[in-house]
């Protein structure tokens, strides 16, 4: 038992660091109709982008700085685009975890498990499955948290 979960870890650390997203490469016309796009479809799912700017914010923070803040999507599993080639409730984990990267350890560690949290009920909003929804929690507070602590905390 032990054997698998050491090698589960060494696969997900694997993935973890080998997971890229092309997004953010596009032309910065075709980003802007996407951005749009984006705004209607988080409309439809009675998202309140006017109030809730997290979900328009990460996408341009990601636009505009590419190289600064490099989004991967739903890291190991690529499966749930909210519009085609980009996940947002993904983006808005990856941007929240930037925004608390330089936080003390245990600081870091409380205010990343609530940003989990908050990646599973805006997956909900999205109407995306709660098993869907709650497993990723489940993955991001385990297995996924070791790999992020080992690449920011002990590698940096």
């Amino acid at each position: 038992m032990i054997l698998f979960a050491i090698l589960l870890s060494l696969y997900v650390w694997y993935l973890y660091n080998n997971s890229t997203c092309n997004f953010f490469k596009q032309d910065r016309e075709v980003l802007a109709d996407k951005r749009q796009l984006l705004s209607k479809v988080l409309k439809d799912f009675e998202v309140d982008v006017d109030n809730d700017k997290r979900w328009l914010k990460s996408f341009d923070n990601f636009r505009d700085y590419p190289d600064l803040y490099d989004f991967d999507g739903a890291t190991i599993v690529k499966d749930i685009y909210t519009i085609n080639g980009y996940d947002a409730p993904a983006s808005n984990h990856d941007y929240s975890y930037y925004q608390i990267k330089t936080l003390p350890f245990l600081k870091w560690l409380k205010e990343s498990t609530k940003l989990d949290w908050q990646y599973s009920q805006d997956m909900r909003q999205l109407n995306i499955d709660w098993i869907t929804a709650y497993s990723r929690f489940l993955a991001l507070v385990t297995i996924v948290k070791i790999g992020y602590i080992i690449k920011y905390r002990i590698l940096k």
